[in-house]
């Protein structure tokens, strides 16, 4: 998605996502909250979720074909020590590996009291 968007990409202004009004994107919270509510997603949803979701995939993706290093999550979340990674993290390293990318596929989301029904 993102070549294809890079291939028409208008360099002129030097922004990778202007605004739909020009000029830089000063708060995104408002397309979060317009993307959440197309998918009809009910659960709070931040750009925190966003953050969580992504380490915790990626503690299960593989580096040039071995898993990923929690020291390579630590610096790709701006994380200072690998502490934090590692308790909220590190149970992930014993998960199976998926693949070289983060995939994300289309579910039915549940809320919690569905989900233990």
């Amino acid at each position: 998605m993102i070549a294809d968007y890079i291939e028409t990409w208008d360099r002129h202004d030097g922004l990778l996502f202007p605004s739909l009004r020009g000029g830089m994107l000063k708060d995104v919270r408002g397309s979060l909250k317009k993307a959440i509510a197309s998918a009809k997603i009910d659960k709070h949803v931040t750009f925190h979720t966003l953050r969580h979701t992504y380490a915790a995939t990626r503690m299960q993706t593989l580096d040039h074909g071995a898993p990923v290093s929690p020291y390579t999550v630590m610096r790709e979340m701006g994380h200072k020590s690998l502490e934090l990674i590692l308790e909220t993290y590190g149970h992930l390293q014993n998960t199976r590996h998926r693949s070289e990318h983060v995939e994300y596929r289309e579910v039915e989301v549940l809320s919690i009291s569905e989900a233990q029904a």
